[in-house]
């Protein structure tokens, strides 16, 4: 295949010339006396090297060159030629990334042996650019494989691979289980010096993807789809892009979609075949987060109905369990916390009691103050709770703590281990609250439920001994959603 070079020069002359010349050594050339033309060409061909005059009226070839490297992510290697040279001159060109510079006159011999020393040189540098590719998506597989969090997969996932391919925005779909993908901004990466338009691209392009839709523009058996325009896809206009099927064996995961919004010749053949090891990595991690979320819910589940059994022990608190994971999602959101981990939080305050299970019903449903050795009894439902836990401990190690600590205090003077709360997590510091919050709100057999506006007082009054004041606050502010899951309650 022949290599392609674009000269530019105001002299015809030097244009024919140098034509001849790299014609005779198999070149295809193509010549041009107006940079403004050259833009043009450049836009539309492939070239292996550019040679350019430096001096040309109304543009200088330095300014041709950072036109190229500013609107293109790929520019082939640049050679000036002038008869005006200066010191400083070279050194802008050199600090640009010009690749070389010739002074006017010159031998045709010694411009065949720069350009060629060029090329050669380009070669090199795109040889340990592929080499540090394949390091790099060697790289990017492993970390993607690391976690089994389908958040954590996906954000891993979209920034590697933006980085790899170097194109202007990557946007993954992830395929629930009624036949649509979903994104969310956390699932596109962008271009650095796209990052503050991140947002307005995710408005630009659909939330969701109907999978019927999207296989329907797939040949049998096809994994990628190539398009030069998706007009028809988004509201936005793009020049190059790539749809990518994620598949662990039958079902698919989800679909990769990369973006260029300026780039010429955006995706070549060449660069999906490395681009599989990632994709493949990727549709793995994704089912095996997909399984684990599956299973964890199924696991926890039952769990759940247990700890709804416990409740039913005592006639007084039958959605007590309920209530409180309610309202620690609403503190909890209000404090900013993520949604995987709000979803631990909830599964946390749902099996908060369920060492009740081994506390007597004749204690549980008392109508009366208990006696001391009757509260020493109940304060053993933590630590019966870690027992009946323990076997899932390494999974859920976050739960199992939310269980055995919920009854410790901010100031260290809660059980069963006597220790300030400022050392646990803050969802435990949550259920705390929220436990005791849903306890005075609610009949009990020993006394009647306590006015709302008293619960707030009393939560109000213990900030900083027995409950944290950071979680108050979030308390607090979020009274109004609050106030009305007690009246929903209350019906």
């Amino acid at each position: 295949m022949k290599e392609r070079i674009l000269v530019i020069d105001d002299d015809q002359m030097i244009l024919d010339v140098v034509k001849e010349a790299f014609e005779n050594l198999d070149f295809h050339v193509v010549t041009t006396c107006n940079p403004e033309e050259a833009k043009k060409i450049f836009h539309k061909e492939h070239f292996d090297v550019i040679l350019s005059d430096l001096n040309m009226g109304t543009i200088t070839g330095i300014e041709l060159a950072k036109y190229f490297f500013k609107k293109y992510q790929k520019v082939p290697p640049i050679v000036l030629m002038t008869g005006y040279g200066s010191i400083e001159t070279v050194v802008e060109a050199m600090k640009l990334g010009v690749k070389d510079y010739l002074l006017k006159p010159f031998k045709i011999n010694t411009l065949v042996k720069t350009i060629e020393k060029v090329l050669k040189n380009a070669k090199l540098e795109n040889e340990n650019l592929k080499l540090k590719e394949i390091v790099d998506i060697y790289s990017a597989s492993d970390s993607i494989s690391n976690t089994l969090e389908t958040e954590e997969v996906a954000v891993t996932f979209v920034k590697n691979l933006q980085k790899i391919v170097n194109v202007d925005a990557v946007i993954l779909y992830i395929n629930d289980d009624f036949g649509i993908l979903r994104t969310s901004e956390n699932y596109i990466a962008v271009r650095k010096k796209l990052k503050e338009k991140k947002h307005e691209i995710f408005k630009q392009v659909p939330k969701k993807i109907h999978l019927k839709n999207l296989l329907d523009k797939f040949s049998e058996n096809d994994k990628s789809l190539i398009f030069k325009e998706c007009k028809s896809d988004f509201n936005i206009e793009v020049c190059g892009g790539l749809y990518h099927l994620l598949k662990a064996g039958d079902r698919i995961v989800g679909v990769t979609l990369l973006l260029n919004f300026f780039e010429k010749d955006a995706f070549p053949v060449e660069k999906l075949t490395p681009l599989k090891i990632i994709f493949d990595e990727a549709s793995i991690a994704l089912y095996n987060a997909y399984l684990y979320k599956k299973n964890q819910e199924t696991f926890l589940k039952t769990w759940q109905t247990l700890a709804m059994t416990i409740d039913a022990k005592d006639r007084y608190t039958h959605y007590h369990s309920t209530n409180v994971s309610k309202f620690s999602n609403i503190i909890g959101s209000k404090m900013g916390l993520k949604d995987n981990e709000i979803q631990e939080l909830c599964y946390g305050a749902l099996l908060h009691d369920i060492g009740k299970i081994g506390i007597p019903e004749s204690i549980l449903n008392k109508p009366y103050k208990l006696t001391d050795e009757e509260f020493q009894v109940i304060k053993q439902h933590p630590v019966i709770g870690k027992t009946i836990l323990n076997p899932i401990r390494e999974q859920f190690p976050n739960i199992v703590d939310m269980v055995y600590y919920h009854h410790e205090r901010y100031d260290g003077k809660g059980y069963p281990e006597g220790i300030s709360t400022k050392e646990l997590s803050l969802k435990i510091r949550i259920i705390s609250l929220a436990d005791t919050l849903d306890a005075m709100s609610s009949d009990r057999a020993y006394r009647k439920k306590i006015e709302f506006n008293k619960v707030v007082s009393e939560i109000r009054k213990f900030s900083g001994t027995q409950f944290d004041p950071d979680v108050v606050n979030a308390f607090l502010e979020s009274l109004p959603e609050i106030k009305a899951l007690l009246k929903f309650n209350n019906k």
